[in-house]
């Protein structure tokens, strides 16, 4: 029984890995960098306050996701 614990524990822990502990491609890192890009010209070219607010949640997530997977590595090869 504490086998099967200590085992399911594992695959749980394993399968809610976060991002930064997973090797990310360079083509995921991509298209969290073209989503940044997206959101930021949506909020240049202005809307309504409640699309802002959205606009900028969702460039954080996606700014969130990019910098905990160490998206940085790639340097020059992203844009």
């Amino acid at each position: 029984m504490l086998k099967r614990t200590i085992a399911l524990a594992a695959l749980l822990i394993s399968h809610n890995a976060p991002v930064a502990a997973q090797e990310v491609s360079l083509a995921q890192c991509q298209q969290w960098q073209d989503k940044i890009d997206k959101y930021t010209e949506l909020r240049r070219e202005g809307g309504s306050s409640s699309q802002m607010d959205s606009w900028r949640k969702k460039r954080r997530e996606y700014n969130d996701k990019f910098y905990k997977a160490d998206c940085r590595k790639y340097g020059g090869k992203i844009r």
